[in-house]
């Protein structure tokens, strides 16, 4: 009796627990899988503006790329530090606070082969600890609705429409990500280019969660619309894929194409965003 008691006692510290955390936490789980994957497509962002200077393309647009995207990163940095807390994600924090030292350090050396060398070698390091976030958080959500009584079919939708909103979120970086490594492969001209072996990997991801998105039950009059926005631009790089693997895409239609991608996709993962809101009211 005292061990069931003992039992029953630890189900309900948990479930008033994170009953707790939901009062204090300011953001939805939706919103913050959303922010938290947009961090990742920072990183990306400004990896691809550094070397777009380092090719030539050093105009007040492209600081200015940069100025905001420094600025986007921490501000969001620290609304997720203030909303999540505990042991994980006190370390990832960390984690990304000490990566950002050096990289925003390497960032500022303007035209400088040594500080493209550490961007385009410690950039996925930085992706990677803002990633845990991501992962932290989905871990979270899901541990929680363990201890929730909601209905099952609901649950399930809210816990799909999680995964939605962070494959689309995803694909921001994937656009930033890919030119960033044809601008390197650009720059450094590797014969054995292993820069371009990872553009057409994440060719082939990007155009799998295209299809993934496509396909969702999810999909909206609102999403629809944007994503025929994406095919159109979508087909601006699928139509010339052999030049992009064959290094003979203009940087400049490839730079101005990813960051149309990333802007549509930004708005359908709001929209995605909006569903889960919803969904879970």
């Amino acid at each position: 009796m005292r061990q069931y008691l003992g039992v029953l006692f630890m189900i309900l510290f948990s479930l008033s627990c994170m009953g707790q955390q939901s009062t204090d936490k300011k953001i939805s789980y939706g919103k913050a899988v959303n922010i938290a994957g947009r961090q990742r497509m920072l990183t990306q962002k400004l990896s691809k503006a550094y070397f777009f200077k380092l090719l030539g393309y050093d105009n007040f647009v492209i600081q200015e790329e940069i100025d905001s995207s420094v600025t986007r990163f921490l501000s969001q940095l620290d609304y997720l530090s203030n909303n999540f807390k505990g042991k994980n994600y006190t370390h990832h924090f960390k984690e990304i606070r000490r990566e950002w030292k050096s990289f925003y350090r390497q960032l500022k050396r303007a035209n400088d082969t040594t500080a493209a060398r550490y961007i385009i070698e410690y950039n996925t390091s930085l992706l990677t600890h803002s990633n845990n976030i991501v992962r932290e958080i989905e871990s979270e959500y899901y541990q929680q609705k363990v201890f929730s009584r909601a209905d099952s079919s609901r649950q399930i939708a809210t816990e799909n429409l999680i995964e939605i909103v962070d494959i689309s979120g995803r694909q921001r970086m994937l656009a930033q990500r890919m030119c960033l490594y044809y601008l390197a492969s650009k720059h450094f001209n590797n014969a054995n280019d292993r820069y371009i072996t990872h553009v057409k990997e994440v060719y082939e991801e990007f155009e799998l969660s295209i299809i993934k998105l496509l396909e969702s039950d999810f999909n909206n009059s609102k999403s629809r619309m944007h994503i025929a926005q994406l095919l159109f631009h979508w087909k601006g790089i699928k139509e010339e894929e052999s030049n992009l693997f064959s290094k003979q895409f203009d940087i400049g239609d490839l730079y101005e194409i990813t960051n149309n991608l990333t802007s549509v996709f930004e708005q359908i993962t709001a929209i995605y965003q909006e569903i889960y809101e919803t969904k879970v009211q």
